[in-house]
């Protein structure tokens, strides 16, 4: 689909959400307000949204500021009158056509790139699902069919390509949890640990054990942070980088590995897990864990650099 050309056909044939439709029920419920700021949270965890974010709006200094433009331009694409439901797409389009650069990480993006417009737009399909079936009850099946494909809607009107979007519900939480599991930050993943330590690259001859995944290690470190993270205090109100965990991640994953190894390889792996350890424990000490007691958005203190909440509960 060009990015310069009409609005999707989508807003034209379908949008807005009338009475009758699952997502005119979902959507509409004023619970979902409750949802607004891990919404928001779970979107920037992906490093790309992130940057994007980032370099082109003022989320850090205003970060609620930014939540409430967004949600008027989705509330009215979703359930305004034809024409202002057409003109908020294309206002969509107009806003997120300027923002694109590269990552911290070198990593070029354009935020109307296709797979990065899904992941928005999965966050809130998921989220507000999610949170209805919590307060009310989950929907029949027939109706969750139905939410997810009156979704597709709203994705094409947010510049998706027809025929991007996973085909089915089922199809849709298998691609959220990959995402999940493999593309968000500070979240690790076998490549990271790879490009660390080449010779636990698995893919490579040098590979030192016979896995196919340090996702195990990878999932107990990442466990062990957060653990770490809760006995701070002042949960839930941690002020974080988006990025900020992942070397001491990274670290902590590598000391799991080789102590793991030491056991079943060779006593010299007990001296890089002890080093990992040093490593790891002076990378959490950099991290500045700020607060935000009277939740208003911003950091209680000065601070530099990019910070976002710090995203607890169970996604």
């Amino acid at each position: 689909m060009s990015e310069t050309g009409t609005v999707p056909p989508a807003v034209r044939r379908a949008l807005p959400y009338r009475p009758g439709d699952v997502c005119w029920r979902v959507l509409r419920e004023p619970v979902q307000n409750l949802g607004a700021a891990p919404l928001l949270l779970l979107q920037v965890t992906h490093p790309l949204v992130a940057a994007g974010v980032e370099q082109f709006s003022d989320y850090e200094s205003d970060p609620f500021g930014r939540l409430w433009r967004t949600a008027d331009i989705m509330l009215k694409m979703a359930f305004g009158d034809p024409e202002v439901s057409r003109r908020q797409s294309e206002k969509f389009r107009r806003i997120h056509q300027r923002v694109q650069g590269t990552s911290d990480e070198g990593v070029p993006y354009r935020a109307l790139d296709p797979d990065l417009l899904m992941w928005v737009w999965a966050t809130g399909v998921k989220g507000a699902l999610d949170l209805y079936e919590r307060t009310f009850g989950r929907l029949p099946d027939e109706d969750r069919a139905r939410y997810y494909e009156e979704q597709k809607l709203l994705a094409h009107a947010c510049w998706v390509p027809e025929g991007h979007c996973p085909e089915d519900l089922a199809a849709f939480e298998e691609y959220f949890d990959h995402v999940v599991r493999t593309e968000l930050r500070p979240v690790i993943s076998d490549a990271d640990v790879a490009r660390r330590v080449p010779n636990l690259d698995l893919h490579s001859d040098r590979a030192v054990a016979d896995r196919t995944t340090w996702q195990s290690y990878i999932d107990e470190a990442w466990v062990h942070l957060q653990t770490r993270l809760l006995e701070t205090g002042k949960r839930p109100h941690l002020v974080l980088s988006p990025a900020s965990l992942r070397e001491v991640h990274l670290l902590m994953t590598l000391a799991l590995i080789y102590e793991d190894l030491s056991v079943t390889r060779a006593d010299h792996y007990a001296e890089q897990a002890a080093d990992r350890r040093r490593q790891a424990e002076a990378a959490w000490g950099k991290l500045r864990l700020l607060y935000d007691a009277d939740d208003d958005g911003r950091a209680d203190q000065t601070r530099s650099g990019p910070a976002t909440v710090w995203l607890m509960g169970g996604w």
